[in-house]
């Protein structure tokens, strides 16, 4: 019993170590690149709040925007407050929530940087990875390093200039989207659930960009059909059933 208990405080303290250790040499890379980039201290991404260190509250409102379905509402609202405080269009931000400090960007050039000029420099990193990966494997959506690079590489071609700007083609799925919606007598649609509707018009553009044909049927010029709402229930539910069981398929 005596020994159970030394060995738990030798492994917690030796984490706790590594931790502080860690994230000394981390922030030591980071000093080190801020300063070849000639890169200036973002901004705090917070609410103005007393005893908030590592973002508590602020992770609390953010998981009661998502209740509330009004997430992208409730982050442009602290964008817009960020910039009233620093007097100036901000679009980077630095944010620690709950201790894993992270930067918040709606700046197109480090978009651009992060997805393309780049590419090699980011990664999707480890708990993104770990999160999807028993759902989706090592694909493009979990990887980092050669076996994402792979991936792109087999997808590559699909992205042509000219098949990417082919309007018609989203057009074309859009407006079946739009037929399955019904039209009362005074012209307007009941208050609808749109979510299915555009999982079914994900999965019908997606397919006919990357494979060139869709598998699935027309939606017809009627009210909501059975078949429409259900296909993508299934599929939702397949996904769910996929990641709960893929542990044990894989191993």
């Amino acid at each position: 019993m005596h020994s159970s208990i030394l060995l738990g405080l030798w492994v917690s303290i030796s984490f706790i170590i590594y931790k502080i250790v860690s994230s000394i040499f981390t922030s030591r890379r980071h000093a080190a690149n801020t300063r070849r980039l000639g890169c200036l201290p973002a901004p705090k991404f917070s609410d103005q709040m007393q005893l908030d260190i590592f973002n508590i509250r602020t992770a609390a409102r953010i998981g009661q925007a998502d209740i509330e379905c009004c997430v992208p509402q409730y982050i442009q609202s602290r964008v817009h407050n960020a910039c009233e405080v620093e007097g100036k269009t901000v679009s980077t931000f630095y944010a620690n929530f709950m201790g894993s400090e992270g930067i918040f960007i709606v700046e197109p050039r480090n978009i651009q940087a992060i997805l393309a000029t780049q590419f090699k420099d980011f990664g999707l990193g480890e708990l993104r990875n770990k999160s999807f990966s028993p759902l989706l494997g090592g694909d493009i959506f979990s990887s980092d390093g050669e076996q994402s690079s792979h991936a792109r590489t087999l997808l590559r071609p699909q992205f042509a200039r000219d098949q990417v700007g082919d309007l018609d083609l989203n057009k074309q799925h859009v407006q079946h989207m739009m037929r399955a919606l019904s039209i009362n007598s005074n012209g307007w649609t009941d208050v609808t659930d749109l979510q299915r509707l555009f999982f079914r018009l994900t999965l019908d553009s997606a397919t006919e960009f990357l494979f060139g044909e869709v598998r699935l049927p027309t939606v017809p010029r009627t009210s909501l059909t059975y078949k429409v709402l259900s296909y993508s229930s299934h599929f939702c539910t397949f996904f769910t059933l996929l990641y709960l069981t893929s542990p044990f398929l894989h191993g």
